[in-house]
């Protein structure tokens, strides 16, 4: 099957979010259907949770009136328990039992949904899963095109973590690394990234990023915050974010800020005009941070600092 070696040569060359829209097209000629969805997330279906997502021809809106349901989902049970076989669904079968999740299926415009779930992760737990969408009800999915899916579907997320690992690699040791869409949403997220916002931003919930977060990331500013350091590179529409636990957490922002920029190199002068303060206050927040961090030269506070930044983008 050409179209598979054809994903599989993508995966090596494309971005996360190109790559997604890639193996849409790719199975858009195995066969027909008018929207999709691809998640990462905790598909229990007493417990759905996402912590990714990619939409194609459906709005965010779409994800988040479902995550708001909580009736639980037959198609999704099913899908959850074939062990990597493809589920299928008329939408009017939910009317009598299922109403939320009805009226939700017709608003999106909705009539045959052929869901199919990975096998859980023996390391996060998580799961991956795609479902497919058809708006004709006169048009449903065949016994055919299940085969087809269960063949097919397993390779876009074997593919899938392949090209997380090629844009991964790039990450220096020491940081965390996540990879956003411009409206935040989360190509993929670890366990050990999730606990880390969640210890910055309580209550915080993906798919989508913490919005102070992504929309200083998206102004090309670092992130300080209590307990993280989050910096950003945009590369073909998307954010490319590395993060690492504060390790003197005792600076203030603005006193890291300020040691920054002069350990590269600038200027009191040149730093407080970066920052838009006096150089007076630069020269006191680097006294300050002298004092906190034990150290009485630019170079020993730039070995402390190197630590801080080390994976960083610059």
């Amino acid at each position: 099957m050409k179209q598979l070696l054809t994903m599989y040569e993508q995966a090596q060359n494309l971005t996360p979010a190109a790559f997604l829209d890639a193996c849409t097209e790719l199975l858009q000629q195995l066969l027909p259907f008018d929207k999709s969805m691809m998640i990462y997330g905790l598909l229990d279906p007493q417990t759905f949770k996402v912590s990714a997502v990619h939409l194609d021809r459906l709005p965010l809106e779409k994800l988040q009136k479902r995550l708001a349901i909580k009736e639980v989902d037959p198609i999704l049970t099913q899908a959850t328990h074939e062990k990597e076989r493809s589920a299928t669904l008329a939408v009017a079968e939910l009317a009598p039992n299922h109403p939320h999740l009805y009226r939700h299926a017709n608003e999106f415009d909705l009539a045959h949904i052929l869901t199919f779930c990975t096998h859980a992760s023996t390391r996060t737990s998580q799961q991956g899963l795609i479902s497919l969408y058809r708006a004709n009800p006169a048009q449903p999915f065949s016994s055919n095109e299940l085969k087809l899916c269960d063949f097919f579907l397993p390779h876009i997320f074997v593919a899938y973590q392949i090209n997380l690992r090629l844009h991964h690699a790039e990450s220096a040791q020491g940081c965390l690394t996540l990879i956003s869409a411009l409206d935040g949403r989360l190509y993929f997220l670890e366990e050990s990234v999730e606990k880390l916002l969640q210890q910055e931003w309580e209550g915080w919930i993906p798919p989508l990023l913490p919005e102070d977060l992504l929309q200083l990331l998206l102004q090309g500013e670092s992130y300080y915050g209590r307990f993280l350091l989050a910096t950003a590179k945009l590369d073909q529409g998307l954010l490319f974010i590395r993060l690492s636990q504060r390790l003197y957490p005792s600076l203030t922002e603005a006193e890291l800020r300020a040691a920054r920029l002069v350990v590269q190199g600038l200027s009191y002068k040149e730093a407080a005009r970066t920052l838009k303060v006096s150089p007076s206050t630069v020269s006191n927040q680097l006294q300050s941070a002298y004092k906190k961090l034990e150290v009485g030269s630019k170079i020993e506070l730039g070995q402390k600092l190197q630590l801080t930044f080390d994976g960083h983008f610059s």
